[in-house]
Parts: structure tokens; C-alpha cells; sequence
């Protein structure tokens, strides 16, 4: 009896946690707001995003945007974003607690233009 009842507790304790991700992302994804992705194995390839539009208050439209590269020694570095220096086509995306999806992957984290990243 136990048991159930930890994982009842359990259960709803997950429920709300994925209930305060999504909308931690649903109030952070606004107009403006700059997005990135770093992925890679033995090499890490750093992606800006920038979004352009919200149709519904689920969804969220973001562009590739270029990087400002600064290269320190052989095939590393630092990247920041570029504001509006639009690369990349409109994409669409669903809003999750895992933030939107591309085609690299979930969880894109908010930044700054002034934020660095190494690549």
C-alpha cells in the first residue's frame, strides 16, 4: 500500500514539473528571443535561432541566425549570436517541456547577443 502510495506522489510530482517546464517555455518564447543548440560527438558545432513569430500560443516560428566567429586556435573558438542576420528558412515548431524542436535535437536555451559560447 505503500508503495502506491509513493508512486501516486511520484507520479503527480512529474506531472508538475512538466507542466512548470512547458510553461516556463511558453512565457519565455517571445518575438525577439534568441535560442541556441550546441551537439556533436568529437567536435561541437554551436546553432543560433531567433524567433520571428508566435501563431498560436503553442507553436513558435524561428530562423538560423548568424554567428559573430572568433577562432582562437585550430578548429576552436568562440561564437556569439547576430541579431536579426536571418540564415536559415521559417521554421514551426510545438512548444514542449522540453522547449521546440529542430532538427538537432530539444532544449534550446535562451540567450543573449552578448553571450559567448566555444565551439
Amino acid at each position: 500500500m505503500v508503495k502506491y502510495n509513493d508512486d501516486f506522489a511520484t507520479e503527480e510530482a512529474r506531472k508538475e514539473l512538466k507542466s512548470q517546464r512547458k510553461k516556463y517555455w511558453v512565457e519565455s518564447l517571445e518575438v525577439g528571443t534568441i535560442l541556441y543548440t550546441s551537439w556533436g560527438y568529437d567536435q561541437t558545432n554551436v546553432l543560433f535561432f531567433q524567433v520571428v513569430g508566435r501563431p498560436t500560443e503553442y507553436k513558435v516560428e524561428f530562423r538560423e541566425i548568424a554567428a559573430n566567429i572568433k577562432e582562437i586556435d585550430f578548429f576552436s573558438g568562440t561564437k556569439s549570436a547576430r541579431r536579426d542576420d536571418f540564415i536559415g528558412d521559417v521554421k514551426c515548431s510545438i512548444i514542449s517541456e522540453n522547449g521546440i524542436n529542430c532538427e538537432y535535437g530539444w532544449e534550446y536555451v535562451v540567450v543573449g547577443v552578448d553571450d559567448v559560447f566555444g565551439f
